[in-house]
């Protein structure tokens, strides 16, 4: 249990560091007037600790064996339709259309970087590393509520109001991260979380049209 918790505070210190740093590529981006850097910030934030924990754990998720695999197509499309239906209804300023909805989707994408291939690993690498049993799968619901957690802390530090759409926000970020962790677990395919993740906001920005419409 030390081992499990010891993990989880180290890994909501990644997760300030990393949005710290994100916040900084933000700011640069802002003051630049490079937007670009910003679509990218979160990536960049994350690269070195991503490519340090994969390469420690000597496993970098790319087992395309996994692609001919029906069944891990349709439970990611499982996973991001059930999350879009529980997010939709939390508003958004400007709903993105056409290209930026595509871009809206790919940055979905881009955000497994930090959320799996640094998270998840790191946390998987922790539990190794102090030889805890199962350590790949008690890394799923342990980088869940990391990310659940991390929710919470953003909020507070923006003094953003606890609402049902903070509870829409960590109930579908706690189902989404526990669906596509186990796929990525059971696959070792980056693949089917980015794809998951691309299908959620596309699903739940369609979603948000429709209801808009009525």
């Amino acid at each position: 249990m030390c081992i499990v918790l010891l993990s989880f505070l180290l890994g909501i210190i990644l997760s300030g560091i990393w949005f710290g740093f994100t916040y900084v590529f933000n700011l640069i981006s802002e003051k630049s007037r490079c937007p670009i850097l910003s679509r990218f910030s979160g990536v960049l934030s994350s690269l070195i600790p991503t490519i340090t924990v994969l390469f420690l754990n000597e496993q970098y998720f790319l087992n395309v064996q996994s692609l001919g695999d029906w069944h891990w197509w349709a439970a990611s499309l499982f996973v991001s339709v059930i999350t879009a239906v529980v997010v939709f209804q939390n508003t958004i300023e400007n709903l993105p259309r056409g290209k930026e909805l595509i871009w809206y989707g790919f940055d979905g994408v881009l955000m497994e970087i930090p959320q799996r291939l640094m998270m998840q690993s790191f946390i998987w690498y922790i539990l190794r590393k102090y030889g805890m049993e199962h350590a790949l799968y008690l890394s799923i619901p342990i980088t869940a509520c990391i990310w659940c957690v991390s929710i919470i802390i953003q909020n507070l530090l923006f003094k953003i109001k606890f609402s049902i759409q903070t509870v829409r926000e960590i109930v579908a970020s706690a189902f989404f991260s526990v669906g596509v962790g186990y796929i990525l677990s059971e696959t070792m395919l980056i693949l089917f979380p980015m794809m998951a993740h691309f299908s959620e906001r596309i699903i739940s920005t369609r979603l948000r049209a429709g209801q808009n419409r009525k």
